[in-house]
Parts: C-alpha cells; sequence; structure tokens
C-alpha cells in the first residue's frame, strides 16, 4: 500500500486491540508494520469472538496489512531477531504495563 507513510518501517510488539489498531491505520497510509506475537498462539485478539481457522474478525480487522513473526522472547536467539528488526525500523512500538519490555532484556538505549 502506497502512502504518506510509504518507507516507514514499524516494529510492534502488543496485543489486542489499542496498538494494533493504531498501527493498522499506519498501515493504511503505507508504513510497513512488523508484528511480533508469541509462540503459544499469537495475538490473544485471534481468539476474541467469531473467527474463521485461528483468526476472529477482529484480529483480522486490526492487523490487514501487516507482516508477522511469532517469536518466543524468552529465548536469546528470539531476542536478538527483535533486536535486529529494531535496528532497522523507524519506530517501535509496545503495548504492555511499564516495564514489561524491561524485564525481557530490552532498553530505550537500545
Amino acid at each position: 500500500m502506497t502512502g504518506p507513510l510509504t518507507g516507514i518501517k514499524i516494529v510492534e510488539l502488543a496485543q489486542m486491540i489499542a496498538v494494533p489498531g493504531a498501527t493498522h491505520l499506519l498501515a493504511t497510509q503505507g508504513a510497513e508494520i512488523i508484528k511480533i506475537e508469541n509462540t503459544t498462539g499469537g495475538d490473544d485478539l485471534r481468539m476474541y469472538g467469531s473467527r474463521k481457522g485461528n483468526m476472529s474478525g477482529w484480529f483480522a480487522n486490526a492487523n490487514s496489512g501487516k507482516r508477522s513473526i511469532g517469536l518466543n522472547l524468552e529465548e536469546e536467539t528470539a531476542k536478538e531477531i527483535l533486536r535486529s528488526f529494531i535496528r532497522d525500523a523507524d519506530v517501535f512500538i509496545e503495548g504492555f504495563r511499564p516495564g514489561a519490555v524491561t524485564r525481557l532484556g530490552f532498553s530505550a538505549d537500545e
């Protein structure tokens, strides 16, 4: 998709609706969104409400236009993969409680 945000790369580490909904709007304006999901079922929104297979309508609406990858962020290899995505991105956005990303081993200085 092209638009005013074409060429902007965003890494999203979030679940449910607030952040995924916001980044979906950015994707509609041309941003490239890489969604990071856990490896034990993905975003909880996948199973919220009626669904087809492993994808609910809510999930499809909030995440269309994105690429996603499942990473187990308890493993160092997965953390390095996420770090490489963040290094290549223009924006890193997360939607967890304060300190959650720090507890995973990431800092704002990265």
